[in-house]
């Protein structure tokens, strides 16, 4: 250990985020370039390169089949197709559940009544419905 501080002085300081030997005056200098302008300024010889790297980054070439369908399909009306499908397609959802939220409980209430002469209860014991009351129906639950 005693080598190393010997070559390198930064082992014996503690450790800051300031250092002597970093190019930057500020932490705002290490930061990245805000604009295109900046950019140039900052990179002269590089700033074009850089320039169309940060155009990819900003906005990536689509390259999957499922990137080129989506990137067809970028902008307000389709945000707003895919938004009332959604919508749609939850109301939906949300009316099977109540329909069939509410066959469970009729049928919870014909197993708890155990009478078969509520209306729509007496199918499991044997007994007709209520608006099929004559010799008929009679012969057909017997």
């Amino acid at each position: 250990m005693s080598d190393a501080i010997e070559h390198d002085a930064a082992f014996a300081s503690p450790l800051s985020i300031y250092s002597p030997h970093q190019s930057h005056k500020t932490p705002r200098d290490a930061r990245g370039p805000a604009n295109v302008q900046d950019l140039y300024k900052r990179y002269p010889h590089w700033g074009e390169r850089l320039h169309v790297l940060w155009r990819e980054i900003e906005n990536p070439t689509p390259m999957t089949g499922v990137e080129k369908w989506t990137e067809k399909r970028r902008g307000y009306f389709w945000t707003t197709w895919w938004g009332i499908l959604g919508v749609t397609a939850a109301i939906v959802s949300l009316i099977i559940t109540m329909g069939l939220g509410g066959v469970q409980v009729w049928i919870g209430y014909c197993a708890w009544m155990e009478d078969g002469s509520v209306m729509g209860c007496g199918a499991k014991n044997g007994h007709p419905p209520h608006d099929q009351t004559g010799p008929q129906a009679r012969a057909v639950w017997s």
